[in-house]
């Protein structure tokens, strides 16, 4: 997400505020990611999809 919105979008900012920008995406990535997996990894045991694993 970084390497398309920077040049796109902020190509004339400073390099401290693209710093900042791509640590706030990776972390909010980061947070939206692994709760998005919980959450499926949740809903998946509760239907019995993944009884035939064993997780």
């Amino acid at each position: 997400m970084a390497l398309h919105d920077l040049p796109l979008y902020f190509p004339d900012v400073s390099a401290s505020f693209a710093t900042a920008l791509v640590a706030a995406m990776v972390a909010s990535s980061a947070i939206i990611g692994g709760l998005g997996a919980l959450l499926l990894r949740k809903a998946l045991r509760r239907s019995g999809a993944l009884d035939l694993i064993g997780s």
